[in-house]
């Protein structure tokens, strides 16, 4: 049987939307589930969604979120208002096991096919760096093809977006002699060498070049965050997202579940009436 994996991220104690999720990468024949961080936070079902991670063997690491649990110095600085709030409150939904548990997850893992995944950006996957195709994370972007040894693939979240990334690993090279790549493409006359999708559709493929790197955004299992043109309208519109992979392609999935139970979930998490405004906003417009 030929082998598929699939690689789900955010999923952020959205136990709907987690195995609404799971249920689809069975039905899609995945024989593993890598889960590249952030299964914790701003959700109302962290403790459970630890168990289902944890029964069903997906393979974990760590994301920004699950670095706050024991890094108040990192909370302090990069956490504020509803985040701060929600870490705290998630110590409390946590057993003592389950704390150890995410406290020791790594923050990088290896995945079949010649493929490696992370949170965010590959280069100090520890720091969280978000990698977008404007500004800073440009770098972080390129920073990452670069980290590609023997890898072909990276799979990175954190962003709650989907979008596809390639380059030639010559472009690779040239970066480390000339600096950063659109430097070169812009000096040297060339188009922009970094191939980008940033526009994906359900069950849309990328089948794999062995010629080029690539990196995929999987998006959000449990919070949707919409390109800003998109932003307000209704999480009708903002399914569960998620990738498979079987070494010779890439395809996105999305998948409806029942917000309406996540939404009534988070009223009665017990915050304050800001904090709970924000996040049912956040949930129901992306």
């Amino acid at each position: 049987m030929t082998k598929k994996i699939a690689i789900i991220s955010d999923v952020h104690a959205n136990l709907e939307a987690l195995l609404a999720v799971i249920e689809d990468a069975e039905r899609q024949g995945a024989n593993e589930i890598y889960c590249l961080g952030d299964l914790i936070g701003y959700g109302p079902n962290p403790q459970q969604c630890v168990n289902i991670a944890r029964e069903k063997n997906i393979h974990l690491i760590k994301g920004n979120h699950e670095h706050a649990l024991s890094n108040e110095t990192y909370m302090d600085a990069h956490f504020t208002g509803v985040a701060n709030d929600v870490i705290a409150w998630t110590i409390r939904q946590l057993n003592t096991d389950s704390l150890t548990y995410l406290e020791r997850l790594p923050y990088a893992i290896e995945i079949p096919f010649d493929a490696i995944g992370v949170h965010a950006s590959l280069d100090y996957p520890e720091r969280f760096f978000y990698m977008l195709p404007k500004n800073s994370g440009v770098r972080h972007l390129l920073k990452t093809f670069g980290s590609l040894d023997d890898e072909r693939v990276c799979f990175t979240g954190h962003t709650h977006l989907e979008a596809a990334y390639s380059c030639s690993p010559l472009w690779i090279k040239l970066r480390s002699y000339f600096g950063l790549i659109n430097w070169v493409a812009q000096h040297a006359g060339m188009n922009n060498p970094i191939g980008y999708s940033g526009r994906i559709d359900d069950n849309q493929s990328f089948p794999i070049d062995g010629s080029l790197k690539y990196v995929f955004e999987v998006g959000t299992v449990g919070w949707h965050r919409k390109p800003k043109e998109e932003k307000g309208t209704d999480l009708l519109n903002n399914p569960a997202t998620y990738v498979t992979y079987d070494g010779n392609t890439v395809t996105y999935r999305r998948v409806k579940y029942d917000f309406v139970s996540t939404l009534r979930k988070i009223e009665g998490m017990g915050l304050s009436k800001s904090d709970t405004t924000q996040l049912v906003d956040k949930l129901r417009g992306g």
